[in-house]
């Protein structure tokens, strides 16, 4: 929660709640057990959508649904209201919480640093991560 309140006053949140994790089906029983619970946005998939209209699903692909717990802005007036929703999602996802707003660490792959010198093939180390030391026995 400290690291929550400490992104800044006014920073808007998201809190989330997992509850499929890249599994088949169309998994209308998981929205209609949201509406019940009286929830409104859902994430799925990476996209939000109104629980009054979830997204049909291929039930041969595998899918990600995340509840939209709450939206709020960051301050410390608001630390019950994070408090409550931080501690719905846990309940809801079996002790599992995301909140989308830049906490935590995002890996991605440098182009350029990967592929220093876009002028070698494969063969004359154009990929870096792939080339051989010198030094190496």
């Amino acid at each position: 929660m400290n690291r929550l309140l400490a992104q800044g006053d006014g920073v808007r949140v998201q809190v989330l709640a997992p509850v499929v994790r890249n599994l088949k089906g169309e998994h209308a029983d998981v929205f209609q057990q949201l509406r019940a619970d009286e929830f409104s946005r859902v994430r799925v998939d990476a996209e939000v959508h109104p629980l009054t209209g979830p997204p049909p699903l291929d039930r041969r692909r595998k899918h990600s649904i995340d509840v939209v717990v709450d939206r709020v802005a960051v301050k410390a007036s608001a630390r019950q209201r994070l408090t409550e929703s931080v501690e719905t999602a846990l309940g809801l996802a079996g002790g599992v919480v995301c909140v989308c707003t830049g906490l935590g660490s995002r890996m991605e792959v440098d182009p350029e640093l990967v592929v220093p010198d876009e002028e070698k093939s494969l063969s004359e180390g154009a990929v870096a991560p792939w080339t051989k030391t010198s030094g190496a026995t």
